[in-house]
């Protein structure tokens, strides 16, 4: 009997050895009174021995978890069960929440009543955690999908697929009329757009350029609205593809904007173009007859007048000049929107060119008393290559302007060389005056047509607002 006894007790310290190390505490509970028979492993979540233990536990235990036992046990009886399984949680020490799982079984006395019930508890609280984690994380997932309105979809290389609830609404069903297993690239795309999702997809899986193709997809109702499907492949070792994994978003709406805008740009276009045309022939109808009255007046000019006709024949002249300088601008601005406007090539004096502009306009300049100064610096190479034409134009309305706006002082017109190699020579020309100047604020508008720094009925100086804006 003494060696029986012996080896019962190795047993049960073997048994506690390896449920310690498994982090399981073991116990039996009279159910008459509810008191610990016997306890091993409580040490695992109390410091507390002896039958204060008991007390401990039951102070620690949550309070909305402390009739779980009891509940569990008669619930167990009246299923006629002797099995029974129950969750508590019990406040550590440091005021942390353990969370025990606990398994029993109900044992009878004589009279086959149940008398204690015999378990076994464990620390699940790393477990609940993790779960607790994982429904958080599900959850923010689904609201940051629902926050996109995108719906999201996989499908599997042995051809099962999967859809979520959002690509389910946007196809016009309902949860319960379509089944989340449906591949709905291939039941409910368009015809018309087989080839380019096939092609879309080979890319991707042969190049891995991005899958990202708008298709047109049936609805319940029988219509056929635009979607935008990205989609990412997931690669086995091999680097094949086992799964594409993507979302859906409608377009239908924004495709419509952005043609609507390419229609409206089109037209925009083709207006501006028609407005271009029109100027040129006009500018082109008008030049011929004003090239004649300036002729026919200057000609009259050159008979014998008395002084007031010589005056309104000088007035025509000058009026007709004035005139012909604005055909040629909206001309040459027509030319520019058209995309006509031919620049030469060809060998000219330089100093030559900025001289003549000095020359043209010093008659300008000397009837507002004004100082006209030519600055041709010594490093200007003597010939360039270039269009002459148009850089005389340029410095004629930037001059003219100058003389246009200052009312004493002087206007300064030069050209020096920025830099220089053996091909190639970089030029500045610069149009200086004390004249009024330009608002700060309205700075930026200078080189757009039509717009000028005083657009008001009372301003007091002229022109059309294309001299800087066809440069």
């Amino acid at each position: 009997m003494v060696k029986q006894a012996e080896q019962e007790r190795s047993l049960r310290d073997r048994l506690n050895v390896a449920t310690r190390s498994a982090g399981i505490a073991s116990w039996e509970i009279d159910l008459r009174d509810f008191k610990f028979l016997w306890r091993e492993n409580w040490q695992l979540y109390t410091e507390e021995t002896g039958e204060s233990v008991l007390k401990v536990i039951q102070d620690r235990v949550v309070e909305e978890d402390r009739d779980n036992f009891r509940n569990a046990v008669s619930a167990a009886i009246a299923a006629g069960a002797d099995t029974f399984a129950y969750r508590y949680r019990l406040r550590g020490s440091d005021g942390t929440i353990i969370h025990l799982q606990n398994h029993a079984r109900l044992l009878v006395d004589a009279a086959g009543r149940p008398s204690s019930a015999l378990g076994v508890s464990w620390n699940i609280t790393k477990e609940v955690e993790a779960a607790r984690a994982l429904e958080l994380a599900q959850h923010r997932f689904a609201r940051a999908i629902n926050g996109t309105q995108d719906g999201l979809w996989e499908l599997e290389a042995n051809g099962a697929a999967w859809i979520s609830p959002r690509v389910i609404e946007l196809l016009g069903y309902r949860q319960e009329e379509l089944a989340a297993t449906t591949d709905f690239l291939r039941e409910f795309l368009h015809p018309e757009d087989i080839a380019r999702v096939a092609a879309a997809a080979k890319a991707h899986d042969l190049h891995d350029e991005p899958y990202d193709v708008e298709i047109r997809l049936r609805l319940h109702s029988g219509e056929y609205r635009w979607f935008r499907a990205r989609a990412k492949a997931e690669r086995d070792p091999a680097g094949c593809s086992v799964r594409l994994s993507g979302s859906l978003q409608d377009v239908s709406d924004a495709r419509a904007a952005r043609e609507e805008v390419l229609r409206a740009k089109a037209a925009a276009e083709n207006a501006n173009a028609a407005k271009s045309a029109f100027l040129a022939n006009v500018s082109h109808e008008i030049r011929t007859p004003m090239n004649g009255i300036i002729g026919l007046s200057n000609l009259l000019l050159e008979t014998t007048l008395d002084r007031t006709q010589h005056d309104y024949a000088n007035m025509i002249y000058s009026s007709g000049e004035a005139l012909l300088t604005v055909i040629n601008d909206i001309l040459d601005f027509s030319k520019i929107e058209a995309g006509k406007l031919d620049i030469e090539t060809i060998e000219f004096d330089v100093r030559a060119a900025v001289e003549d502009v000095g020359a043209m306009l010093a008659g300008q300049a000397a009837a507002k008393k004004l100082e006209l100064i030519v600055d041709v610096q010594p490093d200007v190479p003597l010939l360039a290559l270039s269009d002459p034409q148009r850089i005389r134009q340029c410095l004629i309305n930037l001059v003219g302007n100058a003389i246009k706006f200052t009312q004493a002082g002087d206007v300064r017109v030069g050209v020096r060389t920025l830099k220089s190699s053996d091909e190639r020579v970089m030029f500045e020309f610069e149009v200086r005056d004390s004249g009024i100047g330009i608002d700060a604020a309205t700075q930026h508008t200078l080189f757009q047509p039509f717009v000028q720094a005083d657009s008001s009925t009372t301003r007091r100086f002229g022109g059309t607002g294309l001299g800087l804006s066809s440069l």
